[in-house]
């Protein structure tokens, strides 16, 4: 049995880049043993960051010592989270540990070289070159991350995220009551403020409709602003997680994701194992989950009457919500954490001997 040093972010980073990390351990925890390491903290200033990124290297440093691990496996995002990671890889290059290294940046290779210093970007590519295998989520974030490593395409690997599908669902009928769910962090780049401008639009002539707002982040305050002086019904219910997430699922009509930027977002593979029908933005990932008028309906990001549009086609069509429902229940079978042990463990079994991964 393996075994796998993992690096990534703690539980309190309520974020989909955890919930992946957890599906893996969980879904592989019979062929792997898992030692894992969280380099975050809930907080959102930098010296915080730096300073748990920090007691998490020196863990890492013991780890590396005590367990042994046959591979150390790398997740990070966007903003400062992958030069916070270039101490982790050097380092296990030192103990000639094997590194996987998978990218959840949100707008993939293209929003990380926008944002990120010549400097950096020469740092990080020195770092990441010496990976032994490099995971994307998509075909085409791929190519991206092959063409500016320079990696030959053995040592990159498509990986898409996965979920815990439930056995068995209740199927969604018409109800006196529609209800809107928004899930996810409460931030600029996910749209939530379009979400409830869009939610009051539609609904503003008294049909009856219900947002429920489930996340934490940077705009939380403005969030229960609004909610609570709506004219529309519209209530938060803060940061959720495990069976109370669930439930939400179960409980909700239709998912609303009106991000501006996504990379391959959990959240939509948890609607679709609920068959929650979808409202999403074409942007980024988002196309290799979702396909407009079959699983989902698209609206523009950022365009208020676009997303308004949507929800109201939805909430005026019950057969269109079964519909779309049930093709995403269907759907979200390649997306079952059952599909990502022989992936992971040919990844794995590469970095370790050097052979094709052949992921398939």
């Amino acid at each position: 049995m393996l075994t796998v040093l993992m690096i990534g972010p703690g539980a309190d980073s309520k974020g989909g880049m955890w919930a992946v990390a957890t599906t893996i351990m969980e879904a592989m925890r019979d062929t792997c043993r898992f030692v894992f390491v969280g380099t975050t903290t809930s907080s959102h200033l930098r010296v915080a960051k730096l300073a748990a990124a920090t007691r998490a290297y020196w863990q890492f440093v013991a780890c590396l010592l005590a367990d042994r691990p046959d591979v150390v496996h790398v997740h990070f995002a966007a903003h400062g989270s992958p030069l916070r990671k270039v101490p982790f890889v050097a380092t296990a290059r030192l103990f000639r540990v094997p590194v996987v290294l998978q990218a959840h940046c949100q707008g993939g290779f293209p929003y990380l070289a926008e944002n990120a210093s010549p400097l950096v970007l020469r740092l990080l590519r020195r770092s990441f070159r010496g990976a032994s295998v490099f995971l994307a989520l998509t075909e085409a974030e791929a190519r991206a991350y092959r063409e500016w490593l320079g990696l030959e395409a053995s040592r990159v690997a498509v990986v898409p995220n996965v979920t815990s599908r439930p056995s068995k669902i209740e199927v969604r009928r018409a109800t006196a009551q529609v209800a809107f769910l928004f899930l996810g962090a409460l931030e600029d780049r996910k749209g939530v403020m379009e979400c409830i401008a869009a939610f009051e639009l539609a609904f503003v002539d008294g049909f009856p409709a219900r947002l429920i707002i489930a996340g934490d982040g940077p705009l939380k305050i403005r969030v229960e602003a609004k909610a609570s002086e709506s004219p529309c019904r519209i209530d938060y219910v803060g940061f959720v997680s495990g069976d109370e997430k669930n439930q939400l699922l179960r409980r909700a009509s239709v998912l609303v994701l009106p991000s501006y930027k996504e990379n391959f977002p959990v959240v939509l593979l948890e609607a679709m194992a609920y068959g929650l029908p979808i409202v999403a933005c074409p942007v980024d990932g988002v196309v290799d989950i979702l396909e407009d008028q079959v699983n989902g309906l698209f609206c523009d990001a950022g365009d208020v009457t676009s997303l308004a549009t949507a929800m109201r086609t939805l909430a005026t069509n019950p057969d269109l919500r079964l519909r779309l429902g049930l093709a995403a229940r269907q759907d979200s079978e390649r997306f079952d954490s059952s599909t990502l042990p022989p992936r992971l463990l040919q990844v794995y079994s590469h970095a370790v001997t050097g052979q094709s991964h052949a992921v398939e």
